[in-house]
């Protein structure tokens, strides 16, 4: 039987002719070659001015997209909501895992950060693909958040960027998801009605623009935009992500909760709807709109503390 030795002088006993080691110098192995490649040297700049020249420069680059992205968010009332969930739910997470110590350091991962997203808006001028930008502000985000948090924030850095890049995906496509939203919002508001006992007729007008109108015994109401459902369906769904991105559960437990977190904030639109109907008899023309918003906050506050304890309560988040 051959069993390896560890390098080092050796020599022969002349009477039985094995190998004995008689002094071990340096051993090499997977593990010490390893080692050496971690005490590389890397990248450190902390703080000072090339760092605060440098961020500057991405600023200017990214501030067109950024001050599009803010005017956007501050006009839509359902992105704002989204946005502010998300960040408090951020927050939050943050604080119960002790927070992340500032390193303002310049590590491989920033770097690769940067040129990424330079590389992003030149691909993007180049194609002329306004897209490609929003791709590049999320790579900027990514290699901000490690060079404020450094590698103890990798895992939590990458998250950030998918919940950001989703979010980005919401203001873009938010005109697209207005009309689908409000037809199923009715349609199942209108169906729960008619489970409870109510007449109710669902149809379309058009005044030039659609409007989706349902009507209950004697009282009309209109499926305006704002009652489609996006706000909370956009935060319920950056929620969700978010959380998914602190839980250790297997994947296949985050994705089944991940649908259940949308379907949440779907039932939620839908039993505000059926709610304000229900109430508007009581409450009245005088009080109508303070009936409204109460139950709209209502709504939205109880579906998201759903989707909260849906992933804190079913399993440990850390």
């Amino acid at each position: 039987m051959f069993r390896a030795l560890p390098f080092g002088r050796v020599a022969t006993s002349r009477s039985s002719g094995n190998f004995l080691v008689i002094k071990r110098e340096r051993q090499f192995s997977a593990g010490n070659v390893a080692a050496g490649a971690r005490q590389a040297p890397r990248i450190d700049v902390r703080g000072g001015w090339a760092a605060a020249m440098l961020w500057g420069i991405t600023l200017v680059i990214f501030w067109p997209a950024l001050r599009w992205l803010l005017s956007v968010t501050l006009d839509q009332q359902q992105l704002l909501q989204a946005f502010a969930i998300f960040g408090f739910a951020g927050i939050l997470l943050a604080l119960e895992g002790g927070g992340f110590r500032p390193v303002w350091r310049f590590g491989p991962a920033v770097v690769r950060g940067l040129v990424a997203s330079y590389a992003l808006v030149g691909l993007a001028i180049w194609l002329r693909w306004p897209l490609l930008v929003l791709a590049a502000l999320c790579a900027a985000i990514g290699a901000a958040a490690r060079f404020v948090f450094g590698d103890r924030a990798r895992r939590a850095s990458r998250w950030v960027v998918l919940v950001f890049g989703l979010y980005l995906f919401f203001v873009v496509a938010m005109p697209f998801f207005d009309w689908p939203l409000r037809i199923t919002s009715g349609r199942m508001g209108a169906w729960l009605l008619e489970m409870l006992g109510r007449q109710v007729q669902l149809f379309v007008v058009l005044r030039p623009e659609p409007s989706l109108m349902l009507v209950m015994g004697d009282r009309v109401f209109e499926v305006a935009a704002e009652c489609n459902g996006f706000g909370l369906l956009s935060s319920s769904s950056l929620l969700a992500l978010l959380l998914a991105g602190a839980s250790r559960e297997a994947w296949w437990r985050r994705v089944a909760k991940g649908g259940a977190s949308v379907a949440l904030g779907l039932f939620g639109n839908i039993a505000r709807i059926v709610i304000i109907c229900m109430l508007s008899g009581w409450a009245g023309q005088r009080h109508y709109h303070a009936m409204h918003e109460v139950v709209g906050t209502a709504c939205v506050l109880l579906a998201l503390a759903a989707v909260w304890w849906l992933w804190r309560g079913q399993g440990r988040v850390r």
